[in-house]
């Protein structure tokens, strides 16, 4: 059960982690190093360069949205949590950045459609737009739904829209599996938080167990399929290593002896293999 504190600051240090690292991953660090690692692999692997403007708006605007997103759940917060007290002690210098991510991530979308024209940033807005109608109509109509799964689903197809990927490419579907069982993962780090804060997630709907053997189910197929491909050659050895690296990355983090939030965070850090494509 979470312990209350009466003094966040020395609540949130205390971690084995330490607080440079509890700070890094409350204020979704790790998010933005993933969202890199796919990024820069994904432009290595289609041999596409990332405009900057395009890299600072990704960048800028999933911080963003995560932070904000931190910060209305802590908000919410019925019983409460570390990283809910961090957002609540830091509440100004957080709204200040949500704000300033914010314009800067609109003002380098803005300078990159006027370089590349709108018909090559249509697929962006696209996702946009499926994001933002996704949000409201959940809002008016009262959808009860794990918002995760939505947002990984847009996360995957913003991530490849910039890019000249055929649907036929088999890692396109590797990448939305290893993405899927990431938030399943995360589903099963917080089944317990959740129940507390009342939110209705696949946990509460499904089960415990039934959410574990779906976790292992989408990385043991997504291993499967890497097999597969590497053996009929529709993969390069490079691709199939890093790719299966951080599959079984995710696999064997869950045996670790390590606290709730170190899974968390080092779930998100098992994309930087992907990283490792560029010593090929």
């Amino acid at each position: 059960m979470i312990q209350h504190h009466s003094n966040p600051g020395t609540m949130i240090g205390r971690g084995k982690l330490g607080l440079p690292f509890l700070w890094f991953s409350f204020l979704s660090g790790d998010v933005v190093v993933s969202l890199v690692a796919n990024l820069f692999y994904f432009s290595h692997h289609t041999g596409q360069i990332i405009s900057p403007y395009l890299s600072g708006f990704y960048l800028l605007a999933v911080w963003a949205f995560y932070l904000l997103d931190h910060s209305l759940d802590a908000k919410k917060e019925l019983v409460k949590s570390k990283r809910g007290e961090f957002y609540k002690q830091f509440q100004i210098p957080i709204n200040i950045s949500i704000t300033m991510s914010g314009i800067l991530s609109i003002l380098c979308f803005f300078f990159w459609v006027r370089s590349v024209g709108f018909d090559a940033a249509f697929p962006i807005f696209f996702w946009g737009i499926i994001f933002i109608l996704g949000v409201v109509l959940a809002e008016i109509l009262k959808l009860s739904f794990p918002k995760e799964i939505f947002i990984s689903l847009v996360y995957v197809g913003a991530i490849l829209a910039p890019f000249p990927i055929r649907f036929s490419d088999p890692l396109i579907f590797v990448f939305f599996l290893h993405v899927n069982a990431n938030v399943f993962y995360t589903y099963l780090l917080d089944a317990k938080t959740d129940a507390l804060q009342g939110r209705s997630t696949i946990t509460n709907r499904i089960g415990l167990n039934w959410t574990k053997k779906i976790f292992w189910m989408q990385l043991i197929l997504g291993e499967m399929i890497l097999i597969h491909c590497l053996v009929f050659q529709k993969i390069s050895l490079p691709n199939f290593f890093v790719w299966f690296t951080i599959y079984l990355y995710l696999l064997v983090l869950d045996f670790f002896p390590l606290s709730q939030g170190a899974k968390k965070s080092l779930a998100e850090w098992s994309y930087c293999p992907l990283l490792l494509v560029f010593l090929f």
